[in-house]
């Protein structure tokens, strides 16, 4: 009796399948990374300012104070308030300005993440100012200014990552 050889016709079923099963192993088991969407719905109310040139969504619960370069949203449930700055920037670099800055305060940054929010250059910074005090910070590039929104109040987090990321420059 002749012994047949094996064909090579299943061995392209056999991988087909093996690389299958493989994915769907991967996909069931393999642990993600999942965001977390906010507990609370908030509503927003659409502010812009004509002397900083910049357009951003706030929630309705905040009240708005405009000082010239600088707008403070308060916030009367939690006290406390997220601050909005204009200042110019002369360094072509974002990063060369925010070392030039951090230097020149002698700010102690505790964390930062670089983001591109709307198409402008971010830093989002906690900031050591005290024994018992972080600043979170947004530092946006937009222009020839650079924005910082930021507050101390861990209660307004939430809602200062939520104005962060509406941020327009309306300037040319």
């Amino acid at each position: 009796m002749k012994k047949s050889k094996p064909t090579n016709k299943n061995k392209p079923i056999v991988i087909i399948v093996t690389f299958i099963v493989v994915a769907l192993a991967f996909l069931l088991y393999y642990p993600t990374e999942h965001i977390q969407a906010p507990s609370e719905t908030v509503s927003t109310k659409t502010f812009n300012s004509e002397t900083l040139n910049v357009s951003l969504q706030i929630p309705n619960k905040s009240s708005i104070e405009e000082l010239g370069a600088t707008i403070d949203f308060k916030f009367d449930n939690k006290n406390s308030t997220i601050n909005l700055v204009r200042s110019g920037n002369e360094f072509n670099d974002f990063g060369e300005y925010l070392q030039h800055m951090d230097e020149n305060n002698q700010v102690k940054v505790i964390e930062e993440k670089r983001l591109s929010i709307n198409g402008y250059q971010v830093a989002r910074r906690i900031i050591k100012v005290s024994e018992n005090e972080n600043l979170l910070s947004y530092e946006i590039a937009a222009g020839n200014a650079i924005f910082s929104l930021s507050t101390s109040s861990p209660s307004l987090y939430s809602d200062l990552d939520q104005i962060a990321q509406s941020f327009r420059y309306t300037g040319n």
